[in-house]
């Protein structure tokens, strides 16, 4: 065999097998040494071994034993043989080796054990983290999902509710409207019967100064000017009130005679009587005027946009002036006849006060009638 080769021969403490001269190759196609397979075969020219031998010499002695001769490629020794491994060497180092060994599978086992023991917590945890971060999330949905909710029905709500504003809105603005055409035809009635009331204190006035019969027949033709104005319809005055002379037997001296002084009497009494009775009818159209005044008033704090949303003006048997009383409703009645009639209504009777309040001049213009016929009366009777 030529290049350098190495000799394996057996020793007494391995296995009998032939000596091998087996080639050293380069540091890339390394010596194989090992177990016969069915690919590698036991040979003289390679250190592969029988599975006997190999066995025997592993479970003998834990390795294989050889002599191992180095030769160069002149074939020159260049180390004398000796054995491939010591069997008291090997011995300890095996020792050593197995209690490196145990050291190590126990280290290992302990650091396996530990990171199982950390891998196992922190899947825990991680468990433990998703089924409270679920929860959270879960929780925050529902609140998030009924907050949505809640807001989306305030927004039903706040709809229906401006719905609702804007028919009363439109209501309140029709009634307003109502109300103020009312209200103007009040105040004209209110200015007539000023105006009438005025005249009546003027026409009073002007009795009680002895006025001539000229002037009493010039203020009741302003008076019945002004009144014509004010009742146009089927109720007024047909006619201007004319002042006629009591009709009797001048020459008679039996109506001159004993009941002259009976006559003078009654006269002065009656007099009397119409005076007061007239200043009771002042007094009376003076208080109405008043009280339409109030009403005036009321009406218009109920129209007003502060109290649109209060019950309507009413009058009840105390502010009924001695006319029947009116009927009373209830706020259930109130709020369940349409939005358009109950105004109306207490306007209605309203304008039947105020009109009820307006004949009392008719009053008042009868005795004015009545007193210049008993004013001349009395003159004529003074005169004879």
């Amino acid at each position: 065999m030529h290049g350098p080769y190495v000799v394996l021969s057996p020793i007494a403490k391995s296995h009998p097998f032939e000596e091998r001269r087996v080639h050293v190759g380069p540091d890339e196609d390394p010596l194989k040494i090992g177990r016969a397979v069915a690919r590698l075969k036991a040979a003289k020219d390679n250190a592969i071994f029988d599975c006997k031998s190999y066995v025997a010499c592993l479970v003998a002695h834990g390795c294989i034993y050889a002599m191992v001769q180095l030769f160069d490629a002149s074939g020159q020794m260049i180390e004398a043989g000796g054995t491939l491994s010591s069997g008291e060497l090997n011995g300890e180092d095996i020792l050593a080796l197995i209690d490196d060994k145990a050291k190590f599978e126990v280290t290992s086992k302990e650091q396996l054990r530990r990171a199982q023991e950390e891998r196992a917590e922190s899947a825990l945890r991680l468990a433990d983290i998703d089924r409270s971060l679920i929860q959270m999330l879960e929780a925050k949905l529902s609140e998030t999902v009924g907050a949505y909710e809640a807001k989306v029905n305030d927004c039903t709500n706040s709809q229906i509710a401006l719905v609702e504003t804007e028919r009363r809105l439109v209501a309140a603005e029709e009634k307003a409207s109502t109300a103020e055409t009312r209200l103007g035809e009040m105040e004209s009635k209110a200015q007539h019967e000023r105006s009438v009331s005025y005249l009546v204190r003027l026409l009073v006035n002007a009795l009680n100064n002895n006025p001539t019969v000229n002037e009493n027949d010039h203020w009741l033709a302003m008076l019945y000017e002004v009144l014509r104005e004010r009742n146009i319809a089927g109720d007024a005055v047909p006619e201007p009130p004319v002042i006629k002379m009591p009709k009797g037997d001048l020459t008679s001296n039996e109506l001159i005679g004993c009941k002259k002084c009976e006559h003078i009497k009654d006269l002065n009494a009656r007099e009397v009587l119409i005076r007061a009775e007239m200043e009771s009818y002042l007094k009376d159209n003076l208080q109405l005027q008043a009280r339409v005044r109030d009403l005036e008033s009321e009406l218009a704090i109920a129209v007003s946009p502060v109290c649109i949303g209060k019950p309507q003006l009413e009058l009840d048997s105390a502010q009924t002036l001695g006319v029947s009383p009116p009927e009373r409703r209830n706020h259930a009645q109130s709020t369940a006849a349409p939005p358009g009639h109950a105004e109306p209504l207490v306007l209605d009777r309203l304008q039947d006060t105020v009109f009820i309040i307006s004949l009392a001049p008719f009053l008042a213009i009868i005795l004015l009638m009545l007193a210049p016929l008993h004013v001349r009366f009395m003159q004529y009777i003074k005169q004879d």
